[in-house]
């Protein structure tokens, strides 16, 4: 009798962007999420629910439009926050974009009726459970989705694994979600836009629900972080030219709709459409007893921006002192935009772009590293395309002895900045206290 034919396994090129099949992966993908999130989980409930300023305004915006149907945030329970601006009707507001506080003010509107606590009342329950299905559950879903691209691009095991835990980790993405905060939503924003963006150039996918996702996410990139507005239209320019009717049909509808969302709630907190943090030197922020007429602290330094950009890449809130990891990142890239033959060139040239254009923006603009936290936290929404580029780099660089050798003395660094930060993300990171310690810095005498 003859035997069946059967279908042998292939394993494609990394290069291909198609998937190999691979069960034990797919298991150790579920693994690590779970425990990722379990262990962001484990120190949520270890950490204080509110930590600073920064978070104190979002939950003020919150618990007021509750309480009290308004974006107004006197006698709120926090209303001694900093990050807060007063409009000429004499009201303090908020100076955080309004979206992400006026959809989270619906959740907990739904815990107050359902469950029956008070923000005021009982602070720690209604964050907990608030910051599980904003935070933690989507960290679980960002690193599935991580595993999926990982085993796209990688062939070698060891550094599918690599890439794999560096992705659950080893950055601030997973650092920062025992609070409330933009940068994470961004950042999972922007790594589900890769995901289903992949899903429809390499899958040649057509369905709805991957358009109606990836134009959901990359919108919820952009209003959660304004200059993330430049990464969110080149790519649904791309897909209108690659995919014409389903993106105009699917992705742009929903996108539309959290645009008008963002530019309507920011209009009914602040009176303009523009964020008010654009207006920094405006009378919203100079008013007579606001803490930024007479900034302290790391908020009050001007140093040469060679010193301040230096920091920023190398130094005490360096990419690439905390974490290392994206060194492997920034080589790959560089391989990656020099050979021609590499394939999603356009993805690798929006990530170089947007790396080189905001750190230059940022070094020009500002001047206190983003204040007291961990990391550069302005640029955390560009992890995933930063791990992407490392991930599909290691063509380049995964066989070169000094690769192998840092490889995991960076990924130890990463990962220990990422947990140093998951206590609470509003301190300084743990090589800025060495810095204050060996007095290379003295910001906070």
């Amino acid at each position: 009798m003859p035997r069946p034919r059967t279908r042998p396994q292939t394993r494609h090129s990394p290069g291909s962007g198609h998937p190999s099949p691979d069960a034990a992966y797919a298991s150790l993908v579920r693994v690590v999420a779970s425990v990722t999130a379990a262990m962001a989980l484990a120190y949520l409930f270890h950490t204080g629910p509110v930590h600073c300023p920064n978070d104190q305004s979002r939950w003020n915006t919150v618990w007021s439009l509750v309480e009290r149907g308004t974006y107004a945030i006197d006698g709120a329970p926090w209303e001694g926050t900093i990050d807060k601006i007063r409009r000429p009707d004499g009201h303090f507001y908020s100076s955080k974009p309004p979206l992400m506080p006026t959809i989270l003010a619906g959740e907990y509107w739904l815990i107050k009726h359902t469950l029956g606590l008070d923000l005021k009342e009982k602070t720690a329950p209604v964050v907990r459970i608030i910051l599980i299905t904003t935070n933690i559950i989507p960290l679980f879903l960002f690193v599935l989705c991580w595993g999926r691209l990982v085993e796209r691009f990688v062939e070698d095991p060891w550094w599918r694994a690599y890439w794999l835990i560096a992705g659950a980790v080893g950055t601030y993405l997973t650092g920062y979600c025992t609070t409330l905060n933009n940068h994470i939503f961004a950042g999972f924003a922007v790594m589900f836009t890769l995901y289903f963006a992949l899903r429809i150039e390499a899958d040649h996918s057509r369905s709805p629900w991957d358009f109606v996702l990836l134009g959901t996410a990359a919108a919820w990139a952009a209003c959660n972080e304004v200059p993330g507005v430049l990464f969110t239209v080149p790519v649904l320019a791309y897909f209108l030219w690659r995919a014409p009717r389903q993106t105009a049909l699917f992705a742009l509808p929903p996108a539309l709709v959290l645009g008008v969302a963002f530019l309507w709630t920011q209009y009914l907190a602040t009176g303009g459409f523009v964020p008010v943090y654009l207006k920094f030197d405006s009378a919203l922020y100079q008013y007579e007893g606001s803490y930024w007429t007479q900034p302290k602290g790391i908020d009050a330094q001007h140093e040469p921006k060679l010193v301040y950009l230096t920091h920023m890449l190398l130094g005490h809130h360096g990419i690439f002192t905390l974490t290392p990891i994206f060194v492997l990142s920034a080589v790959g890239l560089w391989g990656l935009m020099r050979d021609r033959e590499t394939p999603h060139k356009p993805f690798q040239w929006l990530a170089a772009c947007l790396s080189v254009l905001l750190v230059t923006l940022y070094t020009i603009r500002t001047n206190n590293y983003g204040g007291v936290c961990n990391g550069l936290r302005w640029l955390f929404w560009l992890t995933p395309l930063w791990l992407l580029a490392g991930a599909m780099g290691v063509r380049y660089y995964g066989r070169m002895v000094w690769a192998r050798r840092a490889a995991v003395p960076f990924l130890a660094v990463s990962a220990f900045s990422a947990l140093y930060a998951l206590c609470n993300p509003w301190t300084r990171s743990w090589l800025e206290d060495v810095f204050l310690w060996a007095k290379i810095i003295d910001y906070y005498k």
